[in-house]
């Protein structure tokens, strides 16, 4: 995101042209969308899933409540499920041979390339606990709460990415420094929410059926 930042409206490389703070947060926004679209199409495929379950409720709860269970214990292990963004690599490549031509793509065009790439990357990492958090809205809740969860989802990237693009801009590479520190506390959270939210429905069905 930097090499964007230093990119003037034009698409010029003229490093005395630096970019405004309002133009940073419009690049972190439209990065951030490229994200959201690949977070949206994988989505919209769990919540078929999630939503053809609830015909076999309630037997569905304690099996969502295994699943987020062992996508909390995936969280913690350090592989990455590339086998996941393989299509959407194959994707991109075949929108690219289509639409790519000659031309330099503009600055918008790659920035929403490099969200929808760095979705698709981070995705191999972040699989588990956000199969899990949609799983779980669409087979055990209503249609409105399963989208309510994902309008959610895309505020808080499209927050966070203006906020750290914005803040990249302003402090430069020592944010990110600040940034990484906490990375790996988040994923301990993530997954432990994802354990905690599967130990309780396992324990709501225990004490409804057994």
């Amino acid at each position: 995101m930097s090499f964007y930042l230093n990119l003037d409206a034009k698409g010029g490389t003229d490093p005395a042209k630096k970019p405004t703070t309002k133009t940073a947060a419009g690049r972190g926004f439209i990065a951030s969308l490229g994200i959201v679209t690949v977070y949206g199409i994988i989505a919209l495929v769990v919540f078929a899933a999630g939503f053809a379950a609830q015909a076999v409720l309630p037997w569905i709860s304690p099996v969502v409540g295994v699943v987020l269970i062992a996508f909390g214990i995936l969280t913690l292990l350090p592989y990455q499920y590339h086998f996941l963004t393989r299509p959407f690599i194959a994707l991109k490549k075949a929108i690219v041979a289509r639409f790519g031509g000659k031309s330099e793509p503009r600055v918008g065009t790659k920035l929403f390339a490099f969200g929808a790439g760095y979705g698709a990357a981070g995705f191999a990492c972040v699989a588990p606990p956000f199969i899990g958090a949609v799983l779980n809205a669409s087979a055990l809740g209503r249609p409105q709460d399963a989208l309510l969860g994902l309008a959610l989802y895309v505020i808080i990237v499209i927050v966070t990415m203006i906020a750290v693009v914005v803040g990249l801009h302003i402090a430069g590479e020592r944010m990110l420094k600040k940034i990484r520190l906490w990375s790996g506390a988040i994923k301990y959270v993530s997954a432990a929410a994802l354990m905690i939210a599967g130990a309780y429905l396992l324990w709501l069905f225990g004490s409804a059926y057994l």
